[in-house]
């Protein structure tokens, strides 16, 4: 049996970015499942963002 390797590439997200993604989840009409989805993320990941980003810590969140 033959098994295909498949090379995942780990995306880095800078802190900007992270922002932009964690503010569209206030919008009117989106969720976190929604705007998870659209970048390629777990939810999981975005809410921990989010938290980070309530606690005041948008310049700590790190990848």
């Amino acid at each position: 049996m033959d098994m295909i390797k498949e090379k995942t590439k780990i995306r880095r997200w800078t802190p900007e970015e992270k922002k932009d993604i964690v503010q569209q989840t206030y919008q009117p009409g989106m969720s976190v499942s929604i705007i998870a989805r659209k970048y390629g993320i777990f939810p999981s990941q975005l809410f921990l963002w989010r938290k980070h980003m309530e606690d005041g810590a948008i310049k700590g969140i790190k990848a």
